[in-house]
């Protein structure tokens, strides 16, 4: 592998040893970054309950529209 590395370097100048080495290095920051985010999330909050997706589900559940409030004002 020393003599790939070797004809790499001299022919493009680039030190493919120390690529593959920053590359590793970033990779394992990387993780460890989201591990630790991971490990402080806190857990999701409880969602408050789905409202009613139809005019007849909100009037049963007692939920007005701005029409409902204007036709309760005599608008």
């Amino acid at each position: 592998m020393k003599s790939v590395f070797d004809s790499v370097s001299s022919a493009t100048g680039l030190d493919l040893a120390a690529i593959i080495q920053g590359q590793a290095v970033g990779r394992g920051i990387g993780e460890s970054l989201a591990n630790a985010q991971t490990a402080n999330t806190p857990a999701p909050a409880a969602t408050a309950p789905e409202t009613p997706r139809t005019r007849a589900a909100a009037k049963d559940a007692g939920v007005q529209d701005a029409g409902d409030e204007a036709a309760a004002a005599g608008e």
